[in-house]
């Protein structure tokens, strides 16, 4: 698949349209994605069972960046890199109980690598009239492994349906203990004289290790043949301990105290079955959420593509989420509506912020990238979704179906700005028709994908310096030369504003066809056709994800184009055009 845009710009010295941030099309990659899995389970009688999984992922994307060149006689390529092997053991216990129903040990084992091949260096050109032939040669590598150790120990116990006086309740008990270990090794090399020179190797954070303790009791109680409530508490404990650097090199790491996180949460609902078809509920709920090592003690603020600062001093994020849903179910099809309203106190959000540090003897300022805590936030918003048998109110054979989806969110934060993470509003249509023992089956998808509003994308940025105080020194040569003052701005402003993200999507409507085939009861074909009629259009989330403050990966310009005006490159962040696929799955 590649992007519906394409070129808009002609061919010029500059290569404008081919590369740095106007490029047009997509960088050239090369994408190798492999998972496995494996499970063994044995069951010694009705009461015991043990069992091993195994599941891994080896991922590789290469990818040539000419978007992200700054000077066209330059090269840059990357390679981003993952690698995750987990391993589970468990232990089920069902005895023969008026009381308990289930006990359950498991053991869990992560291993996870992620990371990021940069290289750099010129490109090969011919000679001229005044310069030799040159080679392509390398100029620089950048590396960076993130590396995280996981170690878990889980337990559950289940009841059985206990009853006490005219309720019935069922009981789950679990509990969790989990020891983390995270770092970042940066290593870095320059190509000199045609000699590789290796930095030392280096961080930009103190390697973070993450004891984590969960207990939670949760009951549900059927209080007649039609009401059901629900009634939960969860109790959370969490410390992060900065370890030793072990010789890296550390420009901005800072050591603090040991940050400890704690908190008790609840959640109780309610629901009422209407009809055999029908039923109603509402879940009110306390939530809980600690920022992770990275939020937290990250610190890149000497990147001149796009600069990150740490904040050690985040506090875990509070929210109080409510849902009320009505549901139905039986020979006429399926319907969900659901309203949720949530609100945060302490909301963990990513905005800019300014940075102050000494350099030749003097101290200036830069916008930099935080995580923050904001004093308070909400989402509201309402999901409705459903499948109508048509055969149930006309004369039609059974499978053909009406699938019908809804959604749209509305935030905002107490700051002023919206949570740009919120999608615009979706409605999706299909007529679908699957043949009633599963054989085969053909559906349609018309989807209508809602506009970003200004209104809707406002965000804190950091705002121009504004000389606040200035020294005003008498000019001994005035009015023979210069202003009868010298003037000098000794304090400024440094504040942050709201300001509208610079790239709006604009609402389209797309449509997909795809279906399978199964000749046998282990083999499935599948085959679609996506976006038919190629439409071209941006989505919110690739639009919101671009970098506006000065990266040059995943960017298309901090100002327009001078020559051209707007931004040409946001032609190879258009969604796929009109495009196939087809799958084949066998099972055994």
């Amino acid at each position: 698949m590649k992007s519906a845009g394409g070129y808009t710009l002609p061919e010029d010295s500059l290569q404008t349209r081919s590369l740095r941030s106007s490029k047009q099309t997509p960088d050239d990659s090369t994408h190798n994605h492999h998972n496995y899995l494996a499970k063994f389970a044995y069951r010694f009688n009705d009461n015991h069972r043990v069992g091993v999984s195994y599941s891994g992922q080896n991922n590789k994307n290469y990818i040539i960046e000419d978007s992200a060149v700054t000077i066209t006689s330059f090269w840059r390529e990357a390679e981003d890199r993952s690698k995750r092997d987990t391993v589970n053991v468990f232990y089920e216990y069902f005895p023969e109980s008026k009381w308990i129903s289930l006990a359950k040990i498991d053991a869990d084992y992560q291993d996870t690598e992620t990371s990021a091949y940069n290289y750099e260096g010129t490109r090969a050109e011919d000679a001229t009239d005044w310069s030799p032939v040159k080679q392509r040669k390398p100029s620089d590598n950048n590396i960076r492994i993130f590396n995280t150790e996981l170690k878990r120990l889980n337990f559950r116990l289940d009841s059985q349906a206990l009853e006490f006086g005219k309720w019935t309740h069922q009981l789950s008990f679990k509990a969790s203990t989990a020891e983390r270990d995270f770092d970042v090794l940066h290593k870095d090399s320059v190509y000199l004289s045609g000699v590789w020179v290796n930095s030392p190797d280096s961080t930009m954070m103190y390697p973070i290790k993450t004891k984590q303790h969960t207990f939670s009791l949760h009951d549900k109680i059927d209080l007649t043949h039609d009401w059901i409530a629900t009634l939960g508490i969860r109790y959370d404990w969490a410390k992060y301990e900065q370890q030793e650097l072990n010789g890296l090199v550390c420009r901005n790491c800072v050591k603090t105290d040991n940050a400890k996180f704690n908190q008790l949460t609840w959640v109780t609902g309610l629901e009422k079955h209407l009809t055999e078809a029908w039923k109603v509920g509402y879940n009110i709920g306390t939530g809980f959420r600690i920022p992770n090592a990275s939020e937290m003690y990250f610190d890149y603020r000497d990147n001149a593509a796009g600069a990150w600062m740490s904040n050690p001093n985040l506090k875990a994020e509070r929210s109080l989420s409510q849902n009320l849903s009505l549901q139905g179910s039986g020979n006429v099809g399926l319907l969900s509506v659901n309203f949720h309203h949530t609100k945060y106190k302490d909301f963990l959000w990513e905005q800019e912020t300014w940075d102050v540090y000494q350099a030749y003897g003097r101290e200036f300022w830069r916008p930099v990238q935080q995580m923050q805590n904001i004093d308070s936030a909400k989402i509201y918003g309402l999901e409705v979704s459903g499948k109508w048998n048509l055969n149930s109110a006309m004369p039609i054979p059974e499978g053909w179906k009406l699938f019908g989806a809804f959604g749209y969110s509305k935030g905002s934060m107490s700051n002023g700005a919206d949570l740009l993470s919120i999608q615009p509003i979706k409605a999706v249509v299909g007529l679908d028709y699957e043949q009633p023992e599963g054989k085969w089956g053909v559906f349609s998808r018309f989807t209508f994908l809602g506009a970003k509003k200004a209104k809707d994308a406002k965000y804190l940025k950091t705002l121009p310096e504004k000389c606040l105080k200035e020294d005003r020194t008498p000019n001994p040569y005035y009015p023979y030369w210069g202003d009868e003052y010298d003037i000098r701005c000794t304090e400024y402003s440094h504040e942050t504003g709201l300001d509208t993200w610079k790239h709006l999507n604009a609402k389209a409507f797309v449509v997909d066809l795809y279906g399978f085939y199964k000749p046998t009861e282990n083999i499935t074909l599948r085959a679609g056709i996506y976006n038919l009629f190629n439409r071209k259009y941006h989505t919110w989330d690739t639009l919101r994800g671009l970098n506006t403050t000065g990266g040059i990966v995943n960017s298309v310009g901090v100002r327009e184009n001078a020559t051209y005006g707007g931004y040409p490159g946001l032609q190879r962040y258009y969604e796929p055009g009109r495009n196939f696929s087809a799958n084949f799955e066998y099972r055994f």
